[in-house]
């Protein structure tokens, strides 16, 4: 009797331990992100198109030349990044997406 409250009770914690690892597994594989997160990422591009600017006297035509130059790293496993060059004077339009 005492044998089968043991087993019981370690089946009951294995599958415990494997519902909460396939939940955090899912989660892993649905990651969402906030609107906060992807402003974050969105003025970090701006930061550094900005100080180019600032350093150079004109706004990059590609996000190449900012992870090039200036050291911007870039998330793309997570995000997708549209950066429009629109002029040597003109902040350039800058949108961050998640990856589905």
């Amino acid at each position: 009797m005492k044998k089968r409250r043991i087993r019981t009770a370690a089946a009951a914690i294995c599958l415990a331990l494997l519902i909460g690892g396939i939940c955090w597994y899912g989660n892993l594989l649905h990651k969402t992100y906030s609107a906060e997160d992807l402003k974050l990422a969105e003025d970090a591009v701006r930061k550094y198109a900005t100080t180019c600017y600032a350093l150079e006297g004109a706004y990059p035509e590609s996000l190449d030349y900012l992870t090039d130059n200036y050291a911007l790293t870039l998330n793309e496993d997570e995000f997708v990044y549209h950066y429009e060059y629109i002029g040597a004077n003109m902040m350039p339009e800058i949108s961050v997406f998640p990856i589905d």
